[in-house]
C-alpha cells in the first residue's frame, strides 16, 4: 500500500473523528450565545471554527484545509495564554494534509 495514500486516510479519518466529537459537544450543549463572549473568547471561537472548517475542506482540498488548520491553531495559541494539549491534534492533521498534498503534486509532476 502506498504510504501517501495511507497517510491521507489517516488524516481523513482523524479529521472526521474530530468533527464528530466537536459536533457532539455542540449538539449536547447547544450553540453558545456568541453575543456574550469577550473579545478573547470570540477570537478563540473563531479559531476553533476555522480549524473545523479546515478539517471539512481538507477532505477535498488538502492544501487549503491544511493551511486553515495551521492558521486556526496559531490564532488559538496566540489568543490563549496556555497550550491545550488536546488541540495539538489539529496542526498534526494539518501537517499530514500538507505533506500528502505536496507528495501528490510531486508524483503528478513526475508523470
Amino acid at each position: 500500500m502506498n504510504i501517501v495514500l495511507a497517510l491521507r486516510w489517516i488524516a481523513r479519518i482523524s479529521g472526521a473523528g474530530l468533527v464528530l466529537l466537536i459536533g457532539t459537544f455542540v449538539f449536547a450543549e447547544g450553540v453558545p450565545d456568541v453575543t456574550k463572549f469577550s473579545t478573547t473568547e470570540s477570537i478563540l471561537m473563531g479559531a476553533l471554527v476555522m480549524m473545523c472548517l479546515g478539517l471539512l475542506l481538507a477532505y477535498k482540498f488538502e492544501a487549503v484545509g491544511g493551511l486553515m488548520l495551521l492558521a486556526g491553531y496559531t490564532t488559538f495559541v496566540v489568543g490563549n495564554s496556555r497550550i491545550n494539549w488536546f488541540l495539538t491534534i489539529f496542526p498534526l492533521i494539518g501537517c499530514l494534509y500538507l505533506y500528502v498534498w505536496s507528495q501528490s503534486r510531486l508524483t503528478r509532476n513526475k508523470s
